[in-house]
Order: C-alpha cells, then structure tokens, then sequence
C-alpha cells in the first residue's frame, strides 16, 4: 500500500491502463491536458474531504498510514464505480467521457500527507494546533557506542494557546447564545440555586457585577496514565493535564467531556521537576489579557470585546495543594488544611467551620513571599509550620483567591475517601466481629439485587476478605461506591439492629453524600450538612477512634460555606474531569517517543471535528443533540383527559422512553412533585406534543418513613396527574426499589433531607 500512495501522489498520470505491479492494475484514464487542467485550476472546496479525512483520524482514531490507504482505497472505489457508470450509459458526449475519471483523481488533492492535512484543518477546519514549549533541561548519561556521555536533552510540554481555542469555542452558535445566560437567584420564587452564578461569591464580586456578562472559567489537574497501570511499566508514561471550562455555559451543558477544553499537557516527572511555570504561561498570559479587556474575531460574529477572569479551580487534594503551593502530603504537615489554619491536632476536636480560622489571602501571598527569601533551615521551619511550600503561578492571575477558590471535591473526599473507610471499617464489625451476616451472603445479595438502567452501569464490584482488613481499601470506583452506598440500606438493612450506632452514623455519611451531589441547593442544604457533617465526624472519632479520623473528613466542614458561596457542590466535582482522562486511553498507543505531543495533537483534532459541522460550517448542536424520545404510537390528546386538559386537541406521541439532558425517563420512573410534604408521582406514560414532554403519573402516598433505610415507604394512591416535564422543580428521578414486596423510595437530587 506505501507503494500504490507513493505512485498516486509523484508518478500517476492518466494515461492508457498499464499494470505497475502484479495486484495493482489502473484502468483507462486518457484524457486532453485542456481538460487536467480546467478541472485541477477550478477552484473547488475541500472543506467536505477535509471532513472525511477528520472524522477517520479523531472519529474513527485512526492512524496516519490507515487514513492514506483509505485515500487511495476510496479513489479507486470511485473511479471503477464511474467506469460501470460511463458503460452503462449509452448516449454520452465525447467531451465528457472521461470527466468521472478526472474528478475522481482531483479527490483528496492537497491534502494527501500528514502535513498538508493539518494544515488544511488549521486553516479552514479551526483546528488549533498544539505548541511545544519548553520545560527546562535534563541532563542525561547516555550509551555513545562503548563509552557513555553526558547529554542536555530539552524536556518539553504541550499547551493549547488559550485565545486561539477560546476563540473557536466563541464561534459556536449554542455557546455564542450562552454568553447571555445569567440565572437569577430565586427566579422561581423559591431561592433555589442550580449554578455557580447563584452563589454568594459570583453576587458579590465587584468585578463581575461591573461586568455581568463577563466570561468565567474553572481549571481542573489531574495524573493519568496511558498505559495499563501494572508491572515494570508503571508511572513511565504517567502524564499531567490541565483543562478549562467556560462556565457561562449552563450546567446541564458542562458535562460533555467536548465542552472540557484542553489546555496544557506534559510528562508528570517533568512537570515536578521543573514545575508549572511554563507550562502554564500561555493560559495565564491569555487569562490577564481577558481580565482587562481584549478584542476577539469570532468567526461568523466578527470582532466583539470579552473580558473574564478564572473563577475556580477544582482537582483532588494533591492536586490542588500542588497549584496551590500547599503541601502536598498533608500527614505530614501541621496545618494540612488549604482553606484554614486547624492544626493536626484539632482535627477530632473542631466539628464546625465557624471554629476554624480560614486563611487569610493577603497573609497568604506575605507568607510565600517570606519562604523566598529566609534560610533554608527557617524556610523548612515555617513550610511546615503554615502548611504552604511556596509561590505559585496562580499568583500571577488577576484576582483570583487562592485560599477561597481552590474548591475542595466530594468525588475524593467522599467516594473516594470517607466513604471507603468508613464503610470498609463498617462492613468488617459487622462481617468479622459481629457476624450479623457472612461475606459471602452480602456478596449473593450484591450479586443478585435487581439494578435499574442507571445502576447497572457501574454496579458495585463482588468484595473479598483482604480488602475489609484494617488498612485496607475497597476495590470500587468512584461512580460503583456512590452506587453501593445508595444502595446498602436495600442490601444489608435488614440484617443490621434497630439503633445501631455505626449503621446511624454512616446514614448520616449518606445523607451528606446525597446533599453534597444534589443538584439543587438552597439555603437550608447548608444548614443540614453542617449539622450532620458535626454531628458525623464527633461520632466517627468515638466509634472508630480519634487515630482513624483523616484530613479529608475534616474538609467537609467547609462544604456548607462553598456551597454558598459557589452554588451546588455537584457542579464542583471532578468526576467528568476524570471521564476526560479517560479519553485519551480510548486510542491504543504504540509510539511513546513524545507521547504528550501525540495525546495533544489527537485531542485537538477529535475537538475539531466535535465543532464541525456540515461542509466545514459549525456544530449547530455541540452543546445539545436535542432530546431523545423513542419511537412510540399515536394517540389523540382528547382520550387522555388530563393531558387534554394541558394541550389543545392533537394527535400526540406516546412512547415508552424519554432522555433529557440527561434525564431518563420510563414507566416506573419515580419523580419528586413537591418537597416540603413529601409528594412523589410514578410515570405511568409518556406523551411528546409539539416537541414537548409530558408525563402522565400515578400518585403515590407516604405510608411512613424508615429512618433505619433512608427511604419512604409509598403506594399508589389511586390519583393520576400530567405533568410537564420542563415544568418540574426537581427533575431528576428518585432512587427506587421494591424490597420484601413494599416500594421504597430514597429521596435524592433535593435541597434538604425531609427528615431532618
């Protein structure tokens, strides 16, 4: 095949057939240079090969010699399909005989090496490019034949120029809507918060209230590999990226990991070698230029003015000390907060943020600029003392808090962390000590339980006797323990006794986990986590000792404060963050000579094709695909009274099943009606009019509530009602199970837990 791409791109003439090897047979290709050349000097658009050729490489994850022979494989598809076109006609002009055969090889021209493609998709596509930049140097003793010699080798990272990027982010018609989004707080009258913007901190900040409209980001970190993580070759390749999001657009939106930009990408033994100066330079010079105002050429849009600034930064505790100039490992330092001064030594005495006292900004700033210039025997001293390890690139970006905006994340401090411990020290008294059950029966019930769609997903993994042994781990990801704490109550809640103080205390740890990921908040949410988050952490240190009490319970005091200040905690979370790691592990990885530059440049090109759309024009759904309703009947709206009384007379559609942002809905489907008395209704149908969803459901009545389990107690109440589902102040479906013949329902994505 390299020989056939050869021939067509330097030696291929259309001239009569010969054979140029055995397999390799052209067919009659004659024709009048007067013809070459009026169709190879007309100037034709490549953007829908260019297209073609994107989607092979990003889609497809294709390699370059993959996409060449497709090139060539596709020219002669075309021309023996012409041939049998032109054979089968039996009046055609003289002049036009061979026209087929010409346009077939104009196809793909200027664009048949790596090169030319992406220049092309730069040029036309908006692909932007990735720029290496370099590190800093290593110096390296390498083999030179029988003898060894010291070499400078330039270590380099990857970044994608922010302006560049954001500019094509711009030009996207959804997103170009969104720059206009700003939800008002309490708008429904009920002084709920769905988004960051509601928060105290996007309220109050001077700069975006002399600047409503102004673009606001989140950055995120992380460590990933790109290889199987397991003998001699682990942590070789490990990588650290850096993302940003724009979060004007709405949450619902932000999730879809083409949303989540890429910004800067290197070797981690690089990035802690030299730091993050460098690589992050471009994004903090793009961030300070947008600060203060700059002129953007938005395509399709023109030249408009944006201003902005970095609201947030979210990333696992590492992470985010690292950013920071925190100390990383904070069991060894003495102030191992990054949000206040507790010491060591309090953690298991102090159970409410208001006894905690946070760090100062300005103080902070004064501090790191004192450990640059004192000896290194007093920098050792008060590194520890402060907890901090010194200045960091954050600190060039206008007016952006450090100490307030390094959020902490409930992904790892809850199911990757409390979570684990707790349940795993739970599961081993009740397992090993008590014997209220066996291992092996809780594994037959884990293995048995009747999952719903969403479950079965990341249904939680078969557990084995070393992982509940002390110091041990359970072996879930984040996504399967969320599941399998949701779900304990239905699996193991009958087998545990009425007032058990380790079964109470970890449904306190529930109820924290399902506010803390509710999408919707208010006020009162706050009021509820730091009740049960005090009340929770006193009892762990008397339960499981003062020993066992870890940094990351104590930064869930801090949750009810960030969730006033920036909206629901959920939409802080690193979870989709993490999918986007997992992007890169789709494609198989042969070559990690410069792997950051492969992983970068396939990136950027998988996101050029995300923002395309038809013959080289913008996605016009890049942010929503629209809402997903499955093939159903027709009905007419007069035999459903309810829904007749909704809607005007029509013939609607009724299915079985309805996706929106996200949502599933289905008969069976609980949703939530009202809060304050507890009102769920279960869908019995579904009815789409004029692109608008309709839910016909019964009634359901409390019957009582378990507080052993966390759930209600429900039954149909013999009422029917319609709702619109655009209509619903709780949109997400509840937690429900039939256990023993009784439906019990969990109540989740709500701003309280009713029974407090």
């Amino acid at each position: 095949m390299s020989f056939r791409r050869h021939y067509y791109r330097r030696h291929f003439q259309t001239t009569s057939s010969e054979t140029v090897d055995n397999d390799f047979i052209l067919p009659d290709c004659s024709t009048s240079e007067d013809d070459c050349s009026e169709i190879h000097n007309a100037e034709t658009n490549k953007c829908d090969e260019a297209a073609f050729l994107l989607k092979l490489t990003a889609g497809h994850r294709l390699s370059q010699n993959a996409v060449a022979d497709i090139m060539v494989a596709t020219k002669e598809l075309f021309r023996s399909k012409f041939i049998c076109f032109q054979q089968a006609q039996h009046n055609v002009d003289n002049s036009s005989e061979h026209f087929p055969t010409i346009l077939v090889d104009s196809m793909f021209s200027g664009l048949d090496s790596t090169h030319l493609r992406n220049k092309f998709f730069e040029e036309r596509l908006g692909y932007v490019k990735p720029v290496p930049v370099q590190l800093g140097i290593l110096r390296r003793n390498l083999r030179c034949g029988s003898k060894y010699v010291i070499r400078n080798i330039a270590a380099h990272g990857y970044v994608v120029p922010f302006l560049k990027q954001l500019v094509q982010l711009l030009a996207m018609p959804e997103v170009h809507q969104c720059l206009n989004y700003f939800p008002s707080h309490g708008s429904d009258g009920s002084h709920l918060m769905y988004d960051i913007d509601h928060g105290l901190n996007m309220r109050a900040d001077s700069y975006f209230l002399s600047h409503p409209k102004a673009l606001r980001f989140a950055l995120y970190t992380d460590e990933f590999e790109v290889v199987n993580p397991i003998g001699s070759h682990k942590k070789i390749h490990k990588q650290t990226a850096f993302y940003w999001t724009l979060l004007n657009i709405p949450a619902e939106y932000r999730s879809k990991l083409r949303v989540i930009q890429l910004c800067a990408i290197a070797k981690s033994v690089h990035v802690k070698h030299f730091g993050l100066s460098q690589l992050l330079k471009d994004f903090s010079e793009g961030l300070n230029a947008v600060f203060h105002g700059v002129n953007l050429d938005i395509p399709r849009y023109g030249i408009e003015h944006y201003c902005g600034k970095l609201h947030i930064v979210v990333a696992d505790t590492l992470a985010a000390h690292s950013l920071g100039g925190f100390k990383e490992g904070v069991g060894s330092a003495k102030s191992p907060c990054r949000t206040c001064e507790i010491t060591r030594e309090d953690l298991c005495s102090v159970h409410f943020a208001s006894d905690c006292q946070l760090r100062n900004e300005v103080e902070h700033r004064d501090r790191c600029e004192a450990l640059s210039s004192i000896t290194m025997q007093a920098k050792q001293f008060w590194s520890k003392q402060w907890g901090i390890n010194g200045a960091t690139v954050l600190m060039s970006i206008p007016d952006f808090q450090i100490t307030r905006a390094l959020l902490h994340d409930p992904m790892h401090d809850i199911l990757e962390g409390v979570a684990r411990y707790e349940i795993r020290a739970m599961l081993n008294l009740f397992i090993l000590v008590h014997k209220l059950f066996t291992l092996e029966q809780f594994n037959n019930r884990l293995q048995n339980f009747e999952y719903d769609y969403t479950e079965r997903q990341d249904r939680p993994q078969l557990l084995d006797r070393k992982c509940l042994e002390p110091g041990s781990t359970l072996n879930q990801s984040a996504a399967s323990m969320k599941n399998l704490m949701i779900l304990l109550p239905c699996l193991i809640g009958d087998k545990v006794p009425l007032g058990d103080r380790h079964w109470k205390n970890f449904i306190r740890l529930l109820q924290i986990t399902l506010l803390s990921l509710s999408p919707v908040v208010s006020d009162r949410t706050a009021q509820s986590l730091e009740m049960l988050i005090a009340v929770h952490n006193s009892e762990y240190c008397q339960l499981y000792g003062d020993d066992s009490l870890k940094p990351k319970m104590h930064y869930l005091l801090h949750y009810p404060d960030q969730l006033l200040n920036y909206g629901p905690i959920r939409n802080h979370w690193c979870m989709r963050y993490e999918s986007k790691n997992g992007f890169f592990k789709q494609k198989r990885w042969h070559n990690f000579r410069n792997i950051p530059l492969s992983l970068a440049t396939f990136h950027q090109q998988w996101m050029c094709l995300q923002m395309l759309g038809t013959a080289g024009s913008r996605n016009q759904c890049y942010l929503y695909d629209g809402d997903d309703v499955q093939e159903g009947i027709s009905v007419n709206s007069e035999t459903i009274p309810l829904l007749n009384e909704l809607v005007a007379p029509c013939t609607a559609l009724q299915t079985k099943l309805v996706s929106i942002c996200g949502h599933r809905y289905s008969p069976g489907t609980v949703m939530l009606v009202e809060l304050d008395q507890p009102l769920f209704a279960e869908i019995e149908s579904i009815f789409v009019v004029n692109n608008e969803k309709f839910v016909e459901c019964h009634k359901l009545a409390v019957l009582a509530f378990h507080e052993h389990l966390n759930m209600f107690s429900v039954k149909r109440s013999g009422e029917l009602c319609v709702l619109k589902v655009i209509n619903l102040k709780y949109s997400w479906p509840q937690i429900s199970h039939k256990i023993n013949g009784e439906h019990l329902v969990m109540l989740v994505h709500c701003d309280d837990m009713w029974s407090l």
